[in-house]
């Protein structure tokens, strides 16, 4: 049977609280070419949980790696293989991912509580997914069905974390107002997101760059 997308997602966060990882990680990005270090970002992101255990530590790791991040981004649309939109749309989703694991592991409130904030959703999603397409990489499991249940995800994670502040301000107005008094608001995965062929392409770009040997 055919996984649905909710299956995946469910997938994605018991494989990663479950799985024995045996890549190192140290904080080194690695790679010859910007390809690699991109990729190389993304799967740092395990080293910035453990960095994050200190605060301090764990702000100048998320800013190292972005820094190294869109530095490889730069070289890829240097080379002609990225579009300068789509690398704005792939850098503003790791940076979302990586301030999430910050916050996540740091000794510290991870988020100030509000009525009404998908944002820790879609940034948590990122960070699973470049874990889990990883490590699934390595073990040889990916099948063409989790690719397109990645890519799937992974485009309406992009297309929420770059709404613009005034779209993002909307999109709760519109959700509260339908709630009313009930409060009762639908699952990240259940929101109507349009996703742009420039997300689509960042998240196929994404799945890829993950899932490569």
């Amino acid at each position: 049977m055919t996984p649905t997308r909710r299956d995946f997602i469910h997938t994605l966060g018991v494989t990663l609280a479950t799985l024995i990882v045996t890549r190192c990680s140290n904080g080194g990005v690695s790679g010859s070419t910007p390809r690699e270090r991109l990729r190389s970002c993304w799967l740092q992101l395990e080293w910035l949980a453990q960095e994050a255990k200190d605060y301090e530590r764990g702000v100048q790791a998320t800013e190292m790696l972005a820094d190294e991040h869109r530095a490889a981004l730069d070289g890829l649309i240097a080379e002609g293989a990225l579009q300068g939109d789509v690398a704005v749309l792939i850098h503003t989703s790791f940076y979302a991912a990586a301030n999430h694991v910050l916050l996540a592991n740091a000794p510290i409130t991870c988020y100030e509580p509000v009525m009404l904030d998908y944002t820790p959703t879609s940034s948590s999603q990122l960070a699973y997914q470049a874990q889990i397409l990883a490590e699934m990489s390595e073990q040889g499991i990916i099948e063409p069905e989790t690719m397109t249940l990645a890519q799937q995800t992974i485009e309406r994670d992009i297309a929420f974390l770059t709404l613009s502040a005034e779209d993002e301000s909307a999109l709760y107005d519109m959700l509260m107002a339908a709630a009313g008094d009930s409060y009762s608001f639908p699952l990240f995965d259940e929101l109507t997101l349009a996703v742009s062929p420039q997300a689509a392409e960042a998240a196929q770009f994404l799945v890829e760059l993950l899932i490569q040997e």
